[in-house]
């Protein structure tokens, strides 16, 4: 179990980190032509009490099943309605819930991300819990360590940051005499470092409040002082040089020596 308890520690860690990141991300996809803001936005957005969400579903259900109306449409809303599998504050929220019920701890305080991390991130051990035939007490903690995960691999993909596998024909280059090829040619790894705060950010955060966004308050900088503008035109905050990893020989390898193993890769393939 100190296997599933590091991991939860490390992934509700995640979440929190990642929440501060989809602020920047909204406000790189401010020309998402799907939606202004992107996946990043939706994250944000708010989230529906689930217990309430249920109660109005099926309130909406009972009425639409004695009306004419077709059951069809209004089952496309409802889907396109439910975002628990990526909104951080509703997956959150759920399980922090069902922790409340059994330990008979409720709260009239609102759900906020940095609430329900804290509510859970002190519950880890409870939940591990065993009985003296070894068992788990509270079996649910399987599902709630595995949905936590899903949710951070979701951040992850709305930010495009954390290891991925690379999708082009390149692979390791790294000499290998024991292959038939004499290359490793194992599989990379794609590695998106995250972004760093510049000292423009960072002046910004120290501005900040809870109920501000520092995006906002960087904005207004720019806009009011010319010399941090210009200053911040040449400020490299992280994330845009990725780094890749061979799986196979574990070779580190910088952008600019990836894309030379994506050149002789083609130029191989060309004869």
């Amino acid at each position: 179990m100190t296997d599933l308890r590091n991991q939860m520690l490390r992934d509700l860690r995640e979440v929190e980190q990642l929440y501060v990141d989809l602020h920047w991300q909204t406000t790189a996809a401010f020309a998402d032509p799907d939606m202004p803001g992107g996946r990043a936005l939706n994250m944000l957005g708010p989230s529906a009490n689930p217990v309430r969400w249920e109660s109005q579903y099926e309130a909406a259900e009972a009425k639409v099943w004695n009306s004419d109306q077709p059951m069809s449409r209004f089952d496309d809303y409802a889907a396109s309605q439910v975002l628990s599998d990526e909104h951080p504050v509703y997956v959150l929220e759920q399980w922090t819930r069902i922790i409340r019920e059994e330990r008979e701890q409720p709260t009239g305080l609102k759900a906020t991300l940095s609430r329900e991390v804290d509510y859970l991130r002190k519950s880890i051990d409870w939940t591990l819990r065993r009985n003296t035939y070894g068992e788990l007490e509270w079996p649910e903690v399987a599902l709630m360590a595995q949905e936590i995960h899903q949710l951070v691999r979701s951040m992850e993909d709305a930010l495009v940051v954390g290891d991925r596998p690379d999708a082009s024909a390149s692979a390791c280059f790294n000499l290998d005499p024991g292959s038939e090829s004499g290359r490793c040619g194992g599989r990379l790894i794609r590695k998106t470092l995250r972004r760093e705060d510049c000292q423009h950010v960072t002046l910004a955060r120290n501005f900040s409040d809870e109920t501000t966004p520092v995006n906002w308050i960087m904005a207004a900088m720019l806009v009011y002082f010319p010399h941090i503008r210009d200053e911040h035109k040449h400020c490299d905050q992280g994330g845009r040089d990725d780094v890749y990893r061979c799986r196979k020989c574990e070779r580190i390898y910088t952008t600019t020596e990836y894309w030379l193993a994506v050149k002789e890769h083609y130029e191989r393939e060309a004869g």
